[in-house]
């Protein structure tokens, strides 16, 4: 599939769910090292907002229309790799 198959609504949700995981990892990242449950509730607190976050953007993806039809007809996992290649493309060209 090409850049052109997939709504920019869709590129957009998918880049938000990376931008989202990268958020996740480097918070996680940047803490202690030790359990979630351990961390002060604050940074507890920061942590379940940037999941959630992260769970409302992959949502977005999956309840897409033309994601729904994929996952519906068993296709989920080449769209999901031409979405990414085409999000990828697509800020490769947005940069350029």
């Amino acid at each position: 599939m090409s850049v052109s198959r997939f709504p920019q609504e869709l590129l957009r949700a998918q880049r938000q769910v990376w931008a989202c995981e990268e958020a996740s990892r480097a918070f996680v990242l940047a803490g202690p090292d030790s359990p979630v449950a351990q961390w002060p509730l604050p940074r507890q607190e920061e942590y379940r907002r940037l999941r959630a976050a992260h769970d409302q953007a992959l949502r977005a993806v999956r309840e897409h229309p033309l994601m729904a039809d994929a996952i519906e007809d068993h296709h989920w996992a080449a769209t999901i790799q031409a979405l990414s290649a085409a999000a990828r493309a697509d800020e490769r060209m947005a940069a350029a």
